[in-house]
């Protein structure tokens, strides 16, 4: 309901909220749905959550769009920019089998940055998580987060920032910043702290 949302921002008094989807992220960037199903997933998504913010400035729609084609990724901003959505969450992991840096990508960067969106690496399909088999520990799996079964461990927590960091250390060293220097993005829900130490390593490496 858009208007509890609004209704939150008044008592909270924030001037801007990013919006983000829960669980349609698992189907728009599941990797293994016809081209096809994909990109129609994704602008019907996309509709929804432009629709969603519609009636408040304050609320920034975060539109999803998938890097499994580059030609369907631009066609896919144009119309996020029609519909005046604040940002894009791109899956943090290959780019349809290529680097997100690979130059086939250069018009999606491109695009965003001269229309100053910034991309959103966000928690949800791709996450990292504790790999499967250590959770055979001769002990009864622990509670989600919120108590609950179907989210994140606290072992998988320790591993939120590893698909990020892959992310942009493609970006870095595949030159993507330095043909766009003035391409924003963010990482949601994963974290900051680990932000420094990525840099220094990127510098050493």
């Amino acid at each position: 309901d858009a208007g509890d949302r609004t209704r939150a921002l008044d008592l909270l008094g924030f001037e801007k909220q990013l919006v983000f989807s829960t669980l349609s992220g698992t189907v728009v960037f599941d990797r293994r749905l016809d081209g096809d199903i994909q990109y129609g997933a994704t602008r019907a998504h996309n509709r929804g959550m432009a629709s969603f913010c519609a009636d408040d400035d304050r609320l920034m729609g975060g539109a999803s769009v998938p890097l499994q084609d580059p030609d369907c990724a631009v066609a896919e901003l144009e119309i996020v920019l029609a519909d005046g959505m604040g940002a894009v969450w791109v899956p943090h992991g290959d780019a349809g089998g290529r680097s997100p840096g690979h130059p086939d990508f250069d018009p999606f960067w491109q695009y965003l940055e001269d229309n100053k969106i910034p991309f959103m690496l966000h928690i949800g399909p791709g996450t990292k998580t504790q790999p499967t088999k250590f959770r055979n520990n001769g002990r009864e799996r622990a509670a989600d987060l919120h108590g609950g079964g179907e989210n994140l461990r606290f072992p998988d927590f320790m591993c939120l920032w590893y698909a990020p960091q892959e992310f942009l250390t493609a970006m870095v060293y595949d030159g993507v910043f330095q043909r766009f220097p003035d391409l924003r993005g963010g990482v949601i829900e994963s974290g900051a702290g680990w932000g420094p130490e990525v840099l220094r390593m990127l510098d050493h490496g």
